[in-house]
């Protein structure tokens, strides 16, 4: 999977540029990670990824990090544009 690709797709929900991105930084100080920008991700999911995600998918993310291992553990590394 093709991981930047998520991370644009990401700052673009957060509107914030793409290198405050990180994977250690919390999603929590961006004030838009919020409900309605985790419905927007999943819709990217779907999408994009080709994958039903679901709301709960995210519930216990707290880092960009780790959203990018939940994606991309659903997805599958060589999933919807790999590398």
């Amino acid at each position: 999977m093709n991981t930047d690709l998520l991370l644009d797709e990401l700052a673009s929900l957060l509107e914030v540029p793409r290198d405050t991105l990180l994977p250690d930084v919390e999603l929590d100080r961006f004030e838009t990670w919020d409900s309605l920008t985790k419905v927007s991700l999943i819709g990217v999911c779907q999408d994009r990824y080709d994958f039903a995600a679901d709301g709960a998918m995210f519930d216990h993310v707290r880092t960009v990090g780790e959203l990018l291992d939940v994606v991309q553990g659903a997805v599958g590394a060589d999933g919807p544009d790999a590398p």
